[in-house]
């Protein structure tokens, strides 16, 4: 579940790791190197899709401390396998890709983490930006 080198995401997405086998793939939360001393820097890419089929490259920016990147795990599978979509396509499974800013899981049972509880009165601000572009 390392991609600090970039690699292909189905070259490790049926991997015997247990974290993959338990989720049917990748459904898992990141601690981003973007998020410091309690401040996340939108200024700065998170995260970064890059498609050498299409040539779609996508980055991706927030403030918050975490992503959940989540494969599509359930698509094209169980009662989901024979919806026809547009196209008269089937989608099948981890057809997409998804990349969620957000807090940590478990967060409000971790007093350490940052926590997701507002109170009265408090303001909640979050930013993701997703920017598009092709190589």
């Amino acid at each position: 579940m390392d991609f600090r080198t970039p690699h292909a995401i189905g070259d490790s997405i049926n991997s015997a790791f247990e974290q993959i086998q338990n989720a049917g793939g990748y459904d898992h939360n990141w601690c981003l190197n973007t998020y410091k001393d309690g401040k996340g820097d939108d200024t700065q890419v998170c995260a970064s899709l890059y498609s050498p089929k299409s040539g779609i490259f996508m980055e991706m920016y927030t403030n918050e401390p975490g992503v959940q990147f989540y494969s599509a795990n359930f698509q094209g599978v169980g009662k989901d396998k024979d919806i026809i979509r547009k196209h008269g396509l089937k989608y099948p499974k981890h057809v997409s890709v998804c990349l969620e800013s957000q807090k940590f899981p478990d967060s409000p049972n971790k007093k350490d983490w940052v926590q997701p509880t507002l109170k009265p009165g408090e303001k909640y601000y979050s930013h993701a930006a997703y920017k598009f572009s092709t190589k």
